[in-house]
């Protein structure tokens, strides 16, 4: 009876494949929460308090994410491709969010915490980079170029979003 006392507790930790797209839904959720408190922001406290704690949510979570994405088995082909469809979504959500945080960038200048916005979109990228790493690790070996396209969408999002605050000229969607 001991192995089935280890044996199933075992298995239990084992992460599965639904962790990936459930992470993404999860990343999905909170950058579209993220968004609308950028569109509702008004320069008060209040309301940079909804952006802060919206952005360290996202962030915990694309955290969370790159280490259940290690830890869990390489992804089948048709799975994969499941995988894109979702990435794809969240490559436009975080289209809009920049595009949202750019039209914002007035109301920052104005309370004074540009720097503390541009500090936050890097640290998104930086987290995104490695819960992205993570997740191509596991794709199969064919479908890795497609994961990476879809993920510079991403990427590139951010550069923009930080361009357009550091002074780039990179604001066009």
């Amino acid at each position: 009876m001991l192995p089935y006392k280890i044996l199933i507790p075992s298995l239990l930790a084992i992460p599965t494949l639904a962790t990936i797209p459930s992470t993404l839904a999860k990343i999905t959720t909170d950058i579209r929460a993220l968004n609308q408190s950028l569109a509702t922001f008004t320069g008060d406290d209040t309301s940079l308090t909804n952006v802060l704690g919206n952005s360290t949510a996202l962030k915990n979570d694309i955290n969370a994410g790159a280490t259940e994405a290690r830890a869990s088995p390489p992804v089948a082909f048709k799975d994969a491709l499941q995988l894109a469809s979702a990435t794809a979504q969240l490559a436009a959500d975080t289209r809009s969010t920049i595009t949202t945080l750019i039209a914002t960038k007035t109301a920052f200048d104005k309370v004074g915490v540009t720097e503390i916005v541009v500090s936050m979109v890097k640290d998104l990228k930086s987290a995104t980079g490695e819960f992205s790493g993570a997740v191509i690790e596991k794709l199969p070996l064919e479908l890795a170029p497609v994961g990476e396209q879809l993920v510079g969408l991403i990427d590139g999002q951010f550069e923009r979003g930080i361009g357009a605050f550091e002074g780039d000229a990179c604001e066009a969607g």
